[in-house]
């Protein structure tokens, strides 16, 4: 090649990189806009729910905009205005239902107080769940370590499947009101621990699946 086409040709393969680069982050900047601009839409929706009272339909926006929304300012934005009411964008309807569920279990505790022992289902309103479902409980045998569990299904409304919540109120006043982690609602395979750790039973007794199923239906 030509001694004096070389330097230009070397400005030009420069230029050219600085220009996409340029172009890539000019790019990435219109597409974060984007993003940002979408959000706000979401969010603004998730305020005209709140404003009319309607939390639960406003936390599943807020929701879907940690999930899908994330690094944006508009999550920032949401994360400040719920920090002073304890919640956290990403699981607001989970939140939700585990203080619906401890709400049930407040009103159990109160109506055994009043009357000596807890209700039948039928005798007390039951709450709803984030998903619209009812909330439920179980009175636990006397070997349990636990006087009865509130029980979600989650979101898909189906017995025993992984997004299932569940709350014990634990029969052992030392431990009454202590959630793992710090969690206010349970999995199946924690409270076949809490089972096995129970140290006043005989014999090891687990939360079979089987006994699971019967949650929910008396």
């Amino acid at each position: 090649m030509d001694k004096k086409y070389h330097f230009p040709i070397k400005i030009f393969i420069i230029l050219l990189s600085i220009s996409i680069v340029y172009l890539g982050c000019e790019d990435k900047e219109e597409a974060m806009k984007k993003r940002e601009a979408e959000a706000g839409v979401l969010y603004n929706e998730a305020e005209r729910l709140d404003k009319l009272g309607k939390e639960v339909e406003a936390f599943g926006v807020y929701d879907k905009i940690a999930k899908e929304y994330s690094g944006t300012v508009v999550l920032e934005k949401i994360k400040k205005k719920l920090e002073p009411r304890g919640y956290s964008p990403g699981t607001l309807l989970k939140s939700w239902t585990s203080r619906q569920m401890i709400k049930l279990e407040n009103i159990l505790i109160s109506y055994k107080e009043k009357k000596g022992d807890y209700p039948a289902g039928y005798e007390i309103r039951h709450p709803l769940d984030a998903w619209g479902n009812e909330i439920r409980f179980e009175i636990a045998n006397s070997d349990k370590s636990y006087d009865f569990l509130i029980i979600s299904l989650g979101p898909d409304d189906i017995k025993n499947s992984s997004d299932d919540f569940i709350l014990p109120h634990q029969r052992d006043e030392e431990h009454r009101g202590q959630r793992e982690d710090g969690e206010t609602s349970l999995t199946i395979e924690k409270i076949k621990k809490l089972n096995t750790a129970h140290e006043d039973k005989k014999d090891e007794i687990t939360l079979s699946l089987e006994e699971l199923k019967k949650l929910g239906q008396q």
